[in-house]
């Protein structure tokens, strides 16, 4: 049985059928002794709403009612970005798809992405009409709008290809599936904990002889090309792609990692800049980048090894793996963050350079 642990979440848009399916879904968790997170009963007065909602993002479970108004709805959209963002977003999410949200007619998502493309465009063309100057807060609001219009596309697809089950069928079984789906994640995050408590080594953190502090060429195993900045730039946003190992410094990266965390992120020689997701996308196909160190989640990677001393680099952020586009063997071609698909142009060999 599942304790009070404050640890399930819920997201859903106020008013209408969404609020009333999620009074009916916190109504039933309180019978079974689980009172959810929510924020119409924890969101004190005076309470930070966008803390409030990146703490969503962060919980280890959020049920997510999601209804065409939840779709369109800047908070609900965040939220649910955050998820993504924290990682683990298919194991965290538990989503119940109301009639009214249309994510399974191509179609019809096309119209939730041209509402965020609009919004940006209302919002973008409002901006021209005032000063620069003393815009605090207005910027921000583009930004999320954009970053919520680069992800819709790739979270609805996650959502449509789960199998939610009606809204019907988790009523009359008084959520008990829901429930029973909640209780299992909930003890395989208990279990790792108790794991990581006793000592026992992670999968993310390689075994096999990766020191952090030293350089490495990165060498992907389908063409035997290393990582590269391309054409040795020093500049922000610049493409890293794969490249025949020519001995240069934009080829060589430091594995550095924080203290008291798993994750390492790759530091260029010859620019001191570091591996990123370009614009923190979660979108298959993305470039990676060279960027300044901003402690983000785009910029930490996960190593996981892999037989013949490969390994797959995990970004934190997406939860994607890298791969050399398109499986190139050609000098230039793109390193981008891509779903795992076992392929060799995802799996990676880490070779210590000495200088």
């Amino acid at each position: 049985m599942l304790q009070d642990s404050k640890e399930i979440f819920i997201s859903y848009a106020w008013a209408g059928d969404s609020e009333k399916f999620a009074d009916r879904l916190d109504l039933a968790f309180q019978e079974k002794g689980i009172t959810i997170i929510r924020d119409k009963r924890d969101l004190e007065y005076k309470g930070l709403i966008k803390e409030f909602m990146e703490r969503i993002g962060r919980g280890k479970c959020v049920i997510a009612v999601i209804s065409d108004k939840y779709l369109k709805s800047p908070n609900c959209m965040f939220e649910l970005v955050q998820v993504s963002k924290n990682g683990g977003f298919y194991n965290r999410i538990f989503p119940i798809v109301l009639a009214d949200a249309q994510i399974y007619d191509p179609v019809q998502r096309l119209k939730y992405i041209k509402h965020w493309e609009d919004k940006i465009k209302d919002l973008d063309e409002a901006i021209k009409q005032v000063g620069a100057a003393n815009l605090q807060g207005i910027r921000e609001e583009i930004d999320q709008y954009t970053e919520i219009r680069n992800t819709i596309a790739t979270l609805i697809n996650i959502l449509k290809n789960m199998n939610t089950l009606t809204p019907d069928i988790h009523s009359q079984s008084d959520f008990e599936v829901l429930f029973q789906a909640i209780e299992h994640q909930l003890a395989q995050f208990e279990a790792t904990e108790n794991k990581q408590n006793e000592g026992v080594s992670i999968p993310s953190v390689p075994t096999n002889g990766l020191v952090a502090g030293k350089f490495y060429r990165i060498t992907a195993k389908h063409s035997r090309k290393v990582f590269a900045v391309s054409q040795g730039s020093h500049s922000n946003r610049t493409s890293i792609i794969q490249y025949d190992w020519q001995n240069g410094d934009e080829q060589k990266f430091r594995l550095l990692r924080l203290e008291g965390e798993k994750e390492y992120y790759f530091q260029a020689k010859h620019s001191g800049k570091v591996i990123g997701v370009s614009q923190s996308s979660l979108s298959n196909g993305t470039s990676l980048v060279q960027f300044e160190w901003q402690n983000l989640d785009d910029q930490k990677f996960s190593l996981i090894a892999l037989p013949g001393n490969y390994y797959k680099i995990v970004s934190k952020h997406s939860a994607k793996v890298l791969a050399v586009s398109e499986g190139s063997r050609d000098n230039g071609a793109s390193v981008i963050q891509y779903e795992w698909l076992d392929t060799d142009e995802q799996k990676f060999k880490f070779e210590e350079v000495l200088l």
